[in-house]
């Protein structure tokens, strides 16, 4: 009797498990910009949990939700937020429109506080990548030289990306 009793909890907990497992279930997709091209790692968030992932450098994900009636929020800088019900999708395909008016300039400061540039009390300069190319130089940190006041690049053993900073 006390035999079956247990055969019997065993089953009632294994047929409970699978009930709650069966509510979850995963969606796939992909995350592009207007443009077509992937969106790097955007957030996808169930709305209202903190239930999300991450989008690879392709642009494609996977989550777990729990059912069909939830709201996914989708989030990467420079683009608008968006949100779409999950339906009972197990792909989707997100395009994202940029975003141009949440773009500012950020200055990174020593320690790595960030500010904007004109909340500075001092003068920033800027290097831009076309200036480091132009410069001809075997890698980035040797088109520096000459580039921004108070550093200095010196060849360390001789060989591209011996350089340091001073």
């Amino acid at each position: 009797m006390l035999m079956r009793r247990h055969v019997l909890l065993i089953a009632m907990l294994l047929a409970m498990t699978s009930l709650v497992s069966a509510q979850q279930r995963q969606i796939t997709g992909k995350v592009k910009g207007g443009d077509g091209k992937p969106v790097s790692f955007a957030t996808i968030q169930v709305k209202g949990t903190s239930n999300g992932a991450a989008a690879d450098e392709k642009g494609n994900f996977k989550l777990n939700i729990p059912g069909n009636n939830e709201v996914l929020v989708i989030r990467s800088v420079g683009y608008t937020t968006k949100e779409i019900p999950a339906g009972s999708n197990s792909y989707l395909e997100v395009t994202l429109t940029a975003d141009e008016t949440n773009l500012q300039e950020v200055v990174v400061t020593g320690l790595g506080i960030q500010r904007s540039k004109k909340a500075l009390g001092y003068a920033v300069q800027d290097v831009k990548g076309d200036e480091l190319t132009k410069a001809g130089q075997s890698d980035a940190l040797r088109g520096l030289s000459g580039k921004v006041a108070g550093v200095q690049i010196t060849a360390f053993f001789g060989y591209a990306g011996s350089g340091y900073l001073h």
